[in-house]
């Protein structure tokens, strides 16, 4: 008994203990219980605007991270700018952007140049005419003024041509990029176009001024005879006065800004259908990729196909811009080429041309035609890229593809067997393979007829 009444009372003191040393802590628990009932909770507009926030953050963060790779990949604005650069100073390109007084200066500048290279063109034509004239042949004047008149008209096309379509075309082609993410280096590609037309003008002012400096030092026996033969309406000027130097002077300076205005121009071409290429290429992969036997998604292939016959459709729209700035330079060549090398052919198998008159013009004849044969082998390249899509579009097993993939698929076969996609000649016919054949024969031709 007194066991169990000891056991008791332990137990009493125990418990008492317990619930003595819950009073001390529990009273601070309901008080921090308390305050935390009594803090501003977070109710679901807080939650949504901390959503928005966090949301604003990410989108910025994002847009930093985009803005950091184009600054570290450049825009197609960086590729294009030394070109323009040089366009300029051969007065085809006008200015756009800037203070009236620096407007007029340049749109002045190039009326300047303008008047003074068709006075070169004028000037030379009277003393062939005079010369065909005297010595009964035609065949010089006939040569000269098909060469040199189709590069002078094809430079002063180029200079209302450029200011209207330049720009839509560089702004179309950002949009591209911007739309369809491609991984191009721009400022690589911009260096690199710096380099060349650095040194494309470090020649061609090279060249002009060792032609300046024969000129005025009479280097050659027949010079002072060469110039007087060029001078207009009998007026002969004498060499050794301040007009044959001044008159030498201009009209090699005309000339420089002529002939690289024209290589600058094919630059030009050459770059942009460079980047269409590319593009096209890099297209025909994806589309060679996502149409291989063990891509078996349905979904992903509905999508990458679709998204490709967009960009396939954009890149289209945007050579239809570029045919617009090139239309009358393309053509005016494929229209000059051919005559020119008629002509050539019959005087040099009929003896129409002295050696002097045979070397200018066989040096015409060869940078012409090569001009052509280039222009035509990169236009046949760019149409056989274009429509390389179509060959792996055709082995698609209809069966197995979804309805909306079909759709795509049709949309894209309809797209690449319509119209042909490439450069067009003054909108009659688009260059392809079929051309470097048309072409050779027709030249071919035309000089064994006038030859024989």
């Amino acid at each position: 008994m007194e066991e169990s009444k000891a056991k008791e009372i332990v137990f009493k003191v125990g418990k008492n203990v317990i619930q003595a040393g819950k009073n001390k802590i529990w009273p601070l628990e309901g008080k921090k219980s308390e305050k935390l009932q009594q803090s501003p909770r977070l109710d679901e507009d807080n939650l949504s605007q901390l959503d928005a926030t966090n949301n604003d953050d990410s989108k910025s963060t994002q847009i930093k991270t985009n803005k950091s790779s184009e600054n570290e990949k450049g825009n197609i604005h960086d590729v294009y700018k030394p070109i323009e650069y040089v366009l300029r100073f051969c007065g085809i390109y006008l200015f756009e952007k800037m203070k009236t007084s620096t407007h007029c200066l340049h749109t002045l500048y190039c009326a300047c140049v303008l008047i003074l290279q068709w006075f070169d063109v004028v000037r030379m034509l009277v003393s062939v005419f005079i010369e065909s004239v005297s010595s009964g042949s035609f065949v010089s004047i006939f040569t000269f003024v098909l060469n040199f008149m189709s590069t002078l008209y094809a430079v002063t096309a180029s200079l209302f041509v450029f200011r209207s379509h330049h720009q839509s075309l560089v702004k179309l082609l950002n949009e591209y990029f911007e739309k369809h993410t491609t991984n191009v280096n721009f400022k690589k590609t911009a260096k690199r176009v710096t380099v060349v037309m650095t040194i494309l003008v470090i020649l061609t002012l090279s060249i002009v001024i060792l032609g300046i400096v024969v000129s005025l030092t009479n280097l050659l026996p027949d010079a002072a005879a060469f110039t007087k033969q060029f001078v207009p309406n009998g007026l002969y000027v004498q060499p050794g006065t301040a007009g044959y130097i001044i008159l030498i002077i201009l009209i090699g300076f005309a000339r420089a800004l002529s002939t690289l205005g024209t290589f600058t121009i094919f630059i030009y071409y050459y770059l942009t259908i460079f980047i269409f290429w590319k593009e096209y290429q890099d297209i025909q992969r994806q589309v060679e990729e996502s149409l291989k036997p063990g891509n078996v998604d349905v979904s992903k292939l509905e999508e990458s196909l679709e998204g490709l016959r967009i960009r396939h459709d954009d890149l289209s729209r945007i050579i239809m811009k570029f045919n617009d700035i090139l239309v009358h330079f393309t053509s005016i060549i494929y229209m000059s080429a051919s005559p020119t090398s008629a002509f050539l052919i019959y005087g040099l198998f009929n003896g129409q041309l002295n050696v002097g008159d045979a070397s200018v013009f066989v040096w015409s004849l060869t940078t012409n035609n090569l001009q052509m044969v280039i222009m035509t082998v990169v236009g046949a390249i760019l149409n056989a890229k274009a429509h390389e899509p179509m060959y792996h579009l055709h082995r698609i097993q209809v069966l197995k593809i979804s309805d909306k993939t079909f759709q795509s698929v049709s949309l894209f076969l309809w797209r690449l067997q319509g119209p042909p996609i490439g450069i067009s000649v003054w909108r009659l016919f688009v260059i392809s393979r079929k051309t470097i054949l048309v072409r050779g024969t027709r030249v071919i031709c035309s000089g064994v007829k006038m030859a024989f």
